[in-house]
């Protein structure tokens, strides 16, 4: 395996621990004050964590943040999907439980990103379909299945 792959999985599988804990800790959290409010207030926690680094990062180096402005709608689009994600998986895993849900969530994710890879949408080069990714998102669909809570 090339080294930049073997380092892009081993960094993936981390942030795949991150988002698994940060889940997990939100479907505790909105068990407590409800999922909604957990949306909201994760992230605003995390947007004043986020201004800290940033406004230390620019002091330091301020020709390196440039903000063009086409950029600013996008980046509070996906603010708002970072709300309804934490809020849903805080709902989801409530329900499901940790394993069953953040599989759901992983499929969801391998889903969206073959429709990118296969109409150029994740890095302008379309990715054509191939047997063995269907097979992957078949292997994923089921992983999902048997991990349901049963009873």
């Amino acid at each position: 395996m090339k080294t930049t792959l073997l380092i892009g999985t081993l960094l993936a599988m981390g942030t795949g621990i991150l988002i698994g804990s940060q889940a997990t800790i939100g479907g505790r959290l909105g068990a407590v004050i409800g999922p909604a409010r957990v949306g909201i207030w994760m992230n605003v926690a995390g947007g004043l964590v986020a201004g800290v680094l940033a406004l230390i990062l620019v002091a330091r180096l301020p020709e390196a943040w440039p903000l063009p402005g086409r950029v600013i709608p996008w980046l509070f689009f996906a603010g708002l999907l970072g709300v309804l994600i934490v809020a849903g998986s805080s709902l989801a895993l409530g329900r499901v439980g940790a394993a069953a849900g953040l599989s759901a969530m992983i499929f969801g994710q391998m889903l969206v990103a073959t429709i990118y890879d296969v109409t150029g949408l994740s890095t302008g080069e379309p990715i054509p379909v191939q047997g063995s990714r269907v097979v992957g998102l078949l292997v994923m669909a089921l992983a999902v299945y048997l991990l349901l809570p049963r009873g």
